[in-house]
């Protein structure tokens, strides 16, 4: 995402809740949504100005709400326990990925399609994404 479409984002919050966005649209993009993109805009912001790594922060962040979700019998506290306690293999991860990633077709198509396609037009705008063309 950032590779091909860096240009296009105003700061660092506008790509983490971008990315926070494409990982949750399952529950993004329901009718009625789950998660509002503002509230990632809101979580990535706070993990800019965390002090920490902020795409770790991010993503534990996320993985909290993501888990609390699909998991509504469990307390929130519960469910941040166990991603803490987990932390390790989770940062572990995060940094195997960015290392050794490439690309994954899926994500590619998704992500072309959000960055793209007039029906996002709305959420690009509320994520501070700049359009691509300018009648676009």
């Amino acid at each position: 995402m950032v590779k091909n479409h860096k240009p296009r984002f105003n700061n660092e919050v506008s790509i983490l809740a971008t990315a926070g966005v494409l990982d949750a649209q399952a529950y993004v993009f329901m009718d009625p949504p789950i998660i509002m993109p503002m509230d990632l805009m809101y979580m990535a912001n706070d993990s800019v100005d965390s002090g920490q790594d902020p795409l770790i922060d991010f993503i534990m962040k996320l993985e909290v709400i993501l888990l609390q979700i699909d998991n509504p019998g469990m307390g929130v506290s519960e469910i941040e326990d166990v991603c803490y306690e987990q932390s390790e293999a989770i940062v572990n991860a995060i940094e195997k990925t960015k290392e050794q990633y490439t690309n994954e077709q899926r994500f590619v198509s998704n992500t072309a399609i959000f960055m793209n396609s007039t029906k996002f037009k709305p959420y690009r705008k509320l994520l501070g994404i700049k359009n691509k063309f300018l009648w676009f």
